[in-house]
């Protein structure tokens, strides 16, 4: 395991990453039937062509959901309530919507193989889409609690 220091950030270990990953899984179940259900209203009232807009809601959650708010605010909302990051590996640094975009779509190319490379990555403990990105999930220590083999 990566060492940890009190209030400084360090790679995510996994019940973070896994548990951030549930919350965005029930968040995005709970939006994906939204475009669905305004579709079949703006195909009615509307008279829209049946698809458009549930085909426009889901590639908004695909293009929107993870790169943006991974790009604006650090993380999805997921990462951001288990105090999580998303950072450039070499310097710690912000993403940009690129950057984020391209670890986003390696993860829906690859979701099963992306997150078993975790199980594997030292010291950063990166996903095969954080290692073609470039990017780590950091984790701060909160100021209160003991670096290994601390007193």
């Amino acid at each position: 395991m990566y060492p940890t220091v009190p209030g400084r950030e360090h790679p995510a270990d996994l019940p973070e990453r896994l548990s951030a990953g549930l919350l965005d899984l029930l968040f995005v179940a709970v939006l994906v039937p939204v475009p669905i259900v305004l579709d079949d209203w703006a195909g009615d009232a509307l008279g829209w062509p049946t698809g458009l807009v549930a085909t426009t809601g889901l590639l908004a959650l695909v293009f929107g959901y993870s790169p943006v708010s991974t790009a604006r605010w650090g993380g999805t909302p997921g990462k951001r309530i288990r105090g999580l990051r998303v950072a450039h590996a070499g310097d710690g640094a912000a993403v940009s919507y690129r950057v984020a975009l391209g670890r986003h779509l390696t993860h829906l190319v690859l979701p099963v193989v992306s997150d078993l490379w975790f199980l594997r990555d030292e010291p950063l403990q990166q996903c095969l889409h954080d290692k073609a990105a470039g990017t780590v999930v950091v984790c701060v220590e909160p100021e209160g609690a003991l670096a290994p083999g601390g007193p």
